[in-house]
């Protein structure tokens, strides 16, 4: 069975933690690595065989949007955003992010964030698009 491989971008260590923790509980999904900025990130991508990214909008040293939509013109790999401020997720969806989450609910949202990394690692069934709060 191949595991489905993630990077954790987030520049708060306590999202990161509880990002690694819901993941921790699906058996076929990895946390292969993790970045606190879009710089980590990229050195990240190219040391890892990444499927799906989880990605906070507000990176200390980039625009997360931007980020999102170089990933998704080079189809790098599947995106789920994970962000502290909802009033950019509907432009994230439009850019390609496969769903988006609030940092403050996502802990009460394991089931749809998982089927998310699912669906963003093209496993998952449904809609493609879809903004979950």
């Amino acid at each position: 069975m191949n595991l489905i491989k993630v990077l954790a971008i987030d520049d708060s260590s306590v999202s990161r933690q509880v990002i690694a923790l819901l993941l921790a509980n699906d058996r076929e999904i990895d946390l292969a690595a993790s970045a606190s900025s879009a710089q980590e990130a990229w050195e990240e991508l190219q040391n890892h065989n990444i499927d799906v990214i989880t990605l906070d909008l507000d990176l200390p040293d980039g625009d997360g949007l931007e980020m999102l939509e170089l990933l998704t013109i080079k189809d790098t790999c599947g995106v789920v955003v994970v962000s502290g401020d909802d009033r950019q997720h509907k432009l994230a969806i439009q850019l390609g992010a496969t769903a988006c989450f609030e940092k403050l609910t996502l802990i009460n949202e394991q089931t749809r964030f998982l089927s998310a990394i699912r669906e963003a690692a093209g496993l998952g069934k449904g809609p493609r698009r879809q903004t979950m709060h």
